[in-house]
């Protein structure tokens, strides 16, 4: 039996939902005329741009060929879901001749949220209803609601909705009437039976975003209204921050932005700078509303994105650093997804604005504590820490690299599901960002696995070439080393860093670290370590013009090589040498070390090795005048390289044909400049212009006549 509705709308404790005015007022009575409400409230004057959506709401909502009557208006808290339901509510309010009906339903909030007798109550009072005669149940009402605007043609606004079940009596069956709900929440349900389209917002495009504060900030100084941009990308260009932000610089003329800023830069504390007037329009509080109806998991897997550094991540990190299941993590992810605290990016990557990760940063603070900070950020160290180790092993195997510490945790890396180089590299290309930013943690009690993470990240930093990021990690694992005194990590690191410094061509700050590193090395008697840096010093010997150097340097370091059976440092040791002696112009000697060291490289399945030596071998080769055996040379290391997804050395091969076919064959040159000129820009590497040079003289040669 349905429970009765107990009537109350005589007096002031009738929660009135609606905003503005009913034009033409509510009648009891015996008059029950059909009354066209406006319930709109004002439109916000902060909306800006947003072209698209109002595009897609035309669509849905007007009258057409392919119009669906129900639009749901979602995104994370603060990105302007009821400015642009208002926005588009205004504009096209004309076309709904028999009126337009708006309700707050509360989902989020400081007030509970409305229950759904009362906002069908409200609307039946709002469309000429009496109040004595309103229904006792809900079905009741919810049925003489829908027989009241039945062949109506009106507007039906839901904003702020917490789900679907709140609003199911409030969805007209008229298909005269459009309905736009608002809400945090995807609604699903919305979805399947009403076919409702769904329009998810995100933070504002960087034009429109410095547009929002220009409307406000007003005749400013011109270095005010420069700094506009940086403003924006601060507030992450979230239209509740920006709004924050304007109404601070309106109500204080003389505050200039330059102040906003420095106030805001601090991320601990950006977080409270962003704090409104009300509680409506503190960031922190708006998202507080969302994190607060979170189940205990859902809660656990956002504190755990506070204590990640980047700004993606998948469950699998989620759940090392929360030290959940993968499977929960997942699951906790999909519900975040569906609240817009996260965005899924793919089926298995999430990523968190800006603003929503230092409120989780918060939350990991101010709920975890010294110790569960320190436990959190070591699990999220030792899940790189395993996995990347291991993706290194497979894209250079066989390379000297230092082992896990005992204290680092376990993880299944089985479960990642990599098994090829071409696999592992790319993991660690996804990873490259958040690992970069794990190591600027500056906690002294992480400082050994700060370095240590560089370093296992070295392999693919020299194969990718992405020097500013390899110099950033570098230079921050050597602090780290230093700091903790582990005299063997700040040997590695040094090395490390002279080695990115060297293929940035900055050889003579190169070579003193390579000489510190040497010494340290000899300090803690680590004999490997000493003719490491033999072969890396003389590279920059030999390029500086001291050949002769290079070559005693290389010699001797080849004779431990191969006096210990390292037959990967032979093989290396071996293409330097080639060009030491090529630089000394003992060509037949050059040509010997390079074969040696290809067939080295063949044998222990050395793919990276075995593509820069082949190319090196194309190179002598080409300048011998062999230039039938130089290109199967490069047709080699080009085949090598994309075995072991080496773009570097890919582009290297790709323009030594191009050289070798400029003369007879210039529109095959061009094709592999072009090729290498994609590969070197996807890298960001300095060779870009020479190839663009070296492309635009063969062009000119197609176009030049005879």
């Amino acid at each position: 039996m349905t429970e009765p509705i107990k009537n109350d709308f005589s007096g002031s404790a009738h929660i009135v939902v609606q905003a503005g005015t009913i034009e033409g007022g509510v009648h009891f009575g015996a008059q029950r005329a059909y009354s066209a409400p406006q319930q709109l409230p004002p439109a916000s004057r902060a909306f800006v741009g947003r072209d698209g959506q109002l595009a897609t709401l035309d669509d849905v909502l007007l009258p057409g060929p392919g119009a669906t009557s129900t639009a749901l208006i979602v995104g994370a808290p603060g990105t302007g879901k009821t400015a642009l339901a208002l926005q588009w509510a205004h504009q096209n309010a004309g076309g709904f001749e028999d009126g337009v009906l708006y309700c707050d339903l509360q989902g989020w909030g400081i007030s509970p949220p409305v229950e759904p007798d009362v906002a069908v109550a409200d609307f039946l009072l709002a469309l000429g209803g009496r109040a004595d005669d309103l229904p006792n149940t809900l079905a009741g009402r919810t049925a003489a609601y829908r027989s009241r605007i039945a062949g109506r043609r009106l507007l039906v606004v839901l904003d702020n909705v917490r789900s679907a079940a709140q609003i199911t009596p409030l969805l007209p069956t008229s298909p005269l009437c459009s309905v736009i709900v608002t809400s945090r929440h995807d609604l699903p349900s919305l979805v399947i039976h009403r076919a409702a389209t769904r329009v998810t917002l995100r933070e504002l495009e960087i034009d429109d975003a410095v547009g929002l504060l220009r409307r406000f900030v007003g005749d400013r100084p011109a270095s005010d209204r420069d700094r506009l941009e940086d403003l924006a990308a601060i507030c992450g260009h979230l239209p509740l921050a920006l709004m924050v932000v304007a109404e601070a610089l309106v109500s204080r003329p003389s505050l200039a932005v330059d102040s906003v800023l420095t106030e805001l830069a601090d991320v601990s504390g950006r977080l409270k700078g962003l704090r409104g007037s009300d509680e409506t329009s503190d960031v922190r509080t708006v998202f507080s509303w969302s994190y607060g109806l979170l189940d205990e998991l859902g809660k656990k897997a956002f504190v755990a994105v506070g204590l990640i550094p980047g700004r993606t991540f998948t469950p699998s990190l989620v759940g090392a650093v929360s030290g959940m299941p993968t499977r929960d993590a997942a699951t906790a992810l999909r519900a975040l997804a569906r609240a817009h605290l996260v965005t899924e990016l793919s089926e298995d990557r999430y990523f968190a604005h800006d603003l929503l990760r230092l409120y989780a940063a918060d939350l990991a603070s101010d709920g975890l504590g010294p110790d569960g900070l320190l436990a959190g950020r070591k699990r999220l160290f030792d899940y790189y820490l395993r996995i990347s180790r291991r993706a290194d092993q497979l894209i250079a195997p066989r390379r000297y690299r230092t082992e896990m510490d005992p204290d680092v945790q376990d993880i299944d890396i089985a479960a990642l599901g990599f098994i090829s180089p071409v696999e592992a590299l790319e993991w660690l290309d996804v990873e490259r960002d958040n690992v970069v930013a794990a190591c600027r943690i500056d906690d002294p009690a992480l400082d050994r696995r700060r370095w240590q993470l560089a370093h296992y990240y070295r392999g693919y930093f020299f194969l990718s070439k992405l020097l500013d990021a390899w110099l950033e990690a570098h230079q921050l694992a050597l602090g780290a080393a230093v700091r903790s005194g582990d005299k063997h990590g700040e040997a590695l690191c040094r090395s490390d860093l002279g080695l990115a410094l060297d293929e940035r061509g900055e050889g003579e700050a190169a070579l003193e670290q390579f000489e510190l590193a040497s010494n340290l090395f000899e300090e803690i008697g680590d004999e490997y370590g000493q003719h490491s840096m033999m072969g890396r010093k003389a590279r920059v010997r030999r390029l500086s013009g001291d050949a002769d150097g290079a070559r005693d340097l290389l010699e001797t370091a080849l004779t431990f090589y191969r006096a210990n059976d390292l037959q990967r440092n032979v093989a290396i040791t071996l293409r330097s040498l080639a060009l030491a002696k090529w630089a000394l112009e003992d060509a037949d000697a050059a040509k010997a070390h390079l074969q040696e060291a290809a067939q080295i490289c063949a044998v222990e399945n050395l793919d990276l090795e075995g593509a820069m030596t082949q190319n090196s071998l194309g190179a002598v080769l080409a300048r011998a005048g062999h230039p039938l055996e130089a290109e199967q040379a490069y047709d080699a290391a080009r085949a090598a390289a994309i075995g072991c997804g080496a773009g570097y050395e890919v582009a290297r091969a790709l323009r030594g044909l191009a050289t070798l076919r400029s003369t007879d064959d210039p529109e095959t040159a061009a094709r592999h400049l072009e090729e290498a000129r994609t590969l070197l820009l996807e890298l960001g590497s300095r060779d870009v212009t020479e190839v663009e040079e070296q492309l635009r003289l063969i062009i000119r040669r197609l176009r030049s006549p005879g």
